[in-house]
């Protein structure tokens, strides 16, 4: 596609490997533009129930979708205020403000990962107070229920979509691209944006329309 990729593994419960991923980016690139925190901490204690959790999951979870993604953003600001600024976008889960409609692995989450992807809403809140009027700007994405290839794959019949609805991934795709692209995404500043929701609204995945669970 005329275009280049640089691929550096990154481990979130690892700060040394969190820390030294912008560094890299920087040598290869000489600049970082848009930071997009898609990654979560995948293991023990996101789908445990509440007996279940542990001193350890529960320092592992929160450490990798919240503590370590602000790590992150640490080294990022820097390069951006140099720079005269730049764009975070943080993926933010519906989880953080619904309650699950069932235990975990009948059809709801688990307690754990829905209160360390709320800690994680408020980040992009607390960048834009410090840093915007620096240039640097921040926002929040729910991609909506998202049903991927691996999720199939693990669960081939998962009736997620039925209960919460089911969304193209490339929705949530063509609003991030727009988010750090679009000077008009400004207005949505501090706003809790719903990916397919907004995909449709704009007309960026021609075709598709979004429909509310039930519709």
């Amino acid at each position: 596609m005329g275009r280049r990729a640089l691929i550096v593994p990154m481990d979130l419960i690892d700060p040394a490997s969190v820390a030294a991923l912008p560094q890299r980016v920087m040598d290869e690139w000489g600049r970082i533009d848009v930071l997009f925190n898609n990654a979560i901490f995948r293991g023990v204690g996101t789908l445990d129930r509440i007996a279940d959790l542990t001193v350890e999951s529960m320092t592992n979870l929160m450490k990798g979708n919240f503590m370590h993604q602000i790590l992150l953003i640490q080294q990022v600001l820097p390069h951006m205020l140099a720079a005269g600024g730049g764009t975070i976008i943080d993926m933010v889960s519906g989880s953080a403000r619904l309650d699950p409609i069932a235990p975990p692995g009948e059809g709801g989450w688990g307690i754990l990962y829905s209160a360390s992807k709320a800690a994680f809403a408020r980040v992009a809140g607390g960048i834009n107070a410090e840093y915007r009027s620096m240039g640097v700007k921040a926002f929040n994405v729910d991609p909506g229920n998202v049903v991927t290839e691996a999720r199939k794959a693990i669960k081939p019949d998962d009736e997620y979509g039925d209960n919460y609805g089911s969304e193209p991934a490339e929705a949530t795709g063509k609003v991030v691209a727009w988010l750090a692209t679009d000077p008009g995404a400004e207005k949505f500043l501090g706003k809790w944006i719903f990916a397919p929701k907004l995909c449709s609204d704009l007309g960026l995945l021609p075709g598709w329309e979004f429909r509310a669970p039930g519709q």
